[in-house]
């Protein structure tokens, strides 16, 4: 998000991990001195990334979708 307005509202998700994802994901939000909630969207974020999505992707996916 470095060039786009971030935005300003935030949405709720829930998910399962195993013990050992949870512990490994608390390690890496130790080391770059993050909430685990801090550390799983710059997970998220940098994975939107390594697959070349956007946020102005988001509406081309779905169109694409309706299949």
């Amino acid at each position: 998000m470095s060039s786009e307005k971030r935005e300003l509202r935030t949405e709720a998700v829930s998910i399962t991990v195993t013990p050992t994802q949870r512990a490994m994901v608390d390690m890496m939000a130790e080391r770059d001195d993050r909430s685990m909630a801090n550390m799983l969207r710059v997970i998220i974020v940098e994975a939107f990334e390594k697959r070349g999505l956007t946020l102005g992707a988001k509406a081309e996916a779905s169109d694409g979708d309706a299949n």
